[in-house]
């Protein structure tokens, strides 16, 4: 295909040529085309045919275009391909004509594109090849599409090109992408692209509510009061030299967004006493980075840090004495206040966040001790448990190697002894003599159809123990305080189930919670991450408050098993028990708690038959059915990630929209 005619084809209305190469050919009809003296404003695209050598000239395309063709000396091509990977080009495959055609965000199918990083991620680390069993589902729908595309990109001219440069720009891609992949604060640039894709709300007018008294605010942060829609605040000295219903108390030049007062005020109007938001940073020029978008209300979360910070408001009478923010948020929740959450950007901070007092947590629940977390600057709080209090560990098992490796490590790696074990035998040759041996109750399931859900309601209808932990037999401990940790938990009357940290054996994390709505269903919160480095928000080094746990660990008190009538053996058979176990507990409402003080090796997905490793169209088709609120909304995930990964990335038109 000739230059003019592909140039044609590709539908432009405004061009910039860049060189002169075909300006003269090309201004027919209706296109406008400009040269690089007289261009003005921005283009559908830029046509470079000549590159001076000046790398600047790929930043200022960035500006003015989001698509330039564009061709150099093959030597050079890796050079320049770079430079246009830098400024967020990426070549589009299926462009046949001739040079080579870049576009700013890929141009592959916005499924294809959340395959590719996922395959990326999974080659990266050999041991996660049995998660890509538990993406078929997701796969197939895409599999034709991705067939058809991948013959293109093979025969196209640009493919060719690419791979003739001795795959030196696909390595450089590859590094990006992996490197973009675990991110604990989301890069600059990938945060003002979420900026200008998803932040376009319309700005509230001020349409009545309570009086707001700002405590002490800094010029800056008087600016922004100043710049509010809303304009019922005052600036005080201190919360008793106000008159407000409510109360902010921002940090040293902190601001605020023009309608956050507003949205503050009518979630206040609708009986809020507390109302928080998402925030982010600024640095030393003013500019955006660093965003925290925090779930809905999570009381465990904010016992292990205050991941609330100073970007909320209250009522007036929380402010007792001198209070600081931090005990006003554990008092309202004490107290049984309402509390919402606004899933928007609406306070920007300056500085680091502040940790949370220990003392505060101490007085908030006297007969609990705090120590130092897991993650930085985060506590761990730890609850009496009562003497000899018996645990029924339930290990299903259909091989006697991984049986008694698992029961191995729980006999030699466990601090707590107040536990009895329970193996649930589904195996061809019988497994009595591993039970025998570590002294564990024999549950025959031999020659009866698979069903983990009704062999697990089975085994637990059938001990005396008042908490029940369901233990997949590919798992083995690591920390010794593993079971204790979970047992604290469990026997608070507030919590329903508890779930543990679970690493493949690689050290990479398989289960730090479950996400509800990740890939249409769920899925396991930072799965591949490393898992000594730290998390978005430290939210996996943390006990935090999560819609789900995997059944390969978790911990429920008989009582409220029962509660629920056990796992639903009628419509999750094989996969989802667990999940849906977890949120019918909850909406009964009791928490659902993830810790990392219990960690354990989790090889996924062996204790299962190979034929019943993927779920059925049946079960995902149920769970979506009767869990479609939560799919739509976990509220202890921020609408703001995304749905298409399991990293806590930012969410991104180029992949899920």
């Amino acid at each position: 295909m000739e230059l003019v005619e592909s140039i044609r084809h590709l539908k432009p209305a405004r061009v910039l040529d860049a060189d002169g190469t075909v300006a003269a050919r090309l201004r027919t009809g209706s296109l406008v085309v400009d040269t690089d003296e007289t261009a003005v404003g921005r283009y559908d695209l830029v046509v470079w045919m000549n590159p001076d050598g000046q790398a600047g000239a790929v930043r200022r395309w960035a500006t003015i275009t989001d698509a330039v063709l564009f061709a150099a000396p093959e030597a050079d091509l890796p050079r320049w391909l770079e430079a246009f990977l830098d400024a967020g080009f990426v070549p589009d495959l299926s462009y046949r004509g001739p040079a080579v055609l870049l576009r700013r965000g890929t141009t592959l199918k916005k499924d294809v594109a959340a395959l590719l990083a996922e395959l990326l991620r999974l080659q990266a680390r050999e041991e996660q090849a049995a998660a890509l069993e538990h993406r078929i589902e997701f796969l197939h729908a895409i599999a034709d599409d991705l067939a058809r595309q991948t013959t293109s990109v093979v025969e196209s001219r640009t493919w060719r090109i690419l791979t003739g440069t001795g795959g030196l720009f696909l390595r450089r891609i590859r590094r990006k992408l992996t490197s973009q992949a675990f991110e604990s604060v989301p890069a600059p640039g990938r945060y003002h692209r979420w900026i200008a894709d998803y932040e376009k709300r319309e700005v509230s007018a001020d349409s009545g509510g309570p009086l707001v008294s700002v405590v002490a605010p800094d010029e800056r942060t008087l600016a922004s009061l100043r710049a509010q829609t809303y304009k019922k605040w005052e600036a005080v000295p201190s919360a008793a030299a106000g008159t407000g219903a409510y109360l902010l108390y921002p940090g040293p030049g902190d601001e605020l967004s023009p309608d956050a007062l507003a949205r503050f005020a009518a979630a206040a109007e609708s009986g809020a006493g507390l109302v928080y938001c998402d925030e982010d940073e600024l640095d030393e020029h003013g500019v955006r980075m660093a965003p925290l978008f925090k779930p809905d209300w999570s009381p465990d979360l904010l016992l292990s840090q205050d991941y609330i910070g100073r970007a909320m408001i209250f009522r007036r009478d929380l402010a007792r004495e001198s209070a600081g923010t931090y005990e006003i948020a554990l008092r309202a929740g004490d107290a049984g206040e309402r509390i919402e959450h606004l899933a928007e950007v609406l306070y920007h901070r300056r500085g680091p966040r502040e940790p949370a007092p220990r003392e505060a947590i101490e007085q908030s629940l006297p007969g609990v001790s705090v120590e130092v977390g897991r993650a930085p600057g985060c506590w761990r709080v730890r609850y009496p448990i009562p003497p000899n209090l018996a645990v029924d560990i339930i290990v299903p098992s259909r091989d006697a190697a991984l049986l008694d490796r698992c029961l191995n490590s729980v006999r030699a790696n466990t601090g707590y002894t107040a536990y009895g074990i329970t193996v649930i035998d589904n195996s061809k040759k019988g497994l009595e003599a591993v039970a025998v041996r570590h002294g564990a109750r024999h549950l025959d399931w031999r020659k009866r159809p698979f069903n983990y859900s009704a062999m697990n309601n089975e085994a637990a209808l059938g001990g005396t123990a008042p908490l029940l932990l369901f233990l997949n037999d590919d798992t083995t401990v690591i920390d010794p305080g593993w079971l204790e940790a979970m047992v604290e938990l469990a026997v608070r009357p507030a919590v329903g189930v508890v779930g543990a940290r679970l690493l493949y054996p690689g050290g990479t994390i398989q289960h730090a919670g479950v996400v509800i709505g990740i890939f249409g269903v769920c899925g396991h919160a930072f799965k591949g991450w490393p898992g000594d480095a730290p998390t978005y928000g430290n939210y996996g080094g943390v006990i935090r408050n999560v819609s789900a746990v995997t059944g390969a660990c978790l911990m429920t008190r008989a009582e409220v098993f029962r509660e629920a009538e056990g796992f639903d053996a009628g419509n999750f058979p094989v996969a989802y028990n667990d999940i849906d176990l977890c949120l019918r507990i909850q909406r009964r409402g009791r928490r659902v708690l993830y810790t990392p003080h219990a960690s354990l090796y989790h090889h996924e997905a062996l204790s299962k038959p190979w034929r019943l490793r993927r779920p059925s169209r049946a079960e995902v088709r149920a769970f979506q059915a009767r869990w479609r609120e939560y799919i739509a909304d976990d509220p202890y995930y921020s609408p703001n990630l995304t749905r298409a990964a399991e990293n806590y990335a930012l969410r991104s038109r180029s992949c899920e929209d």
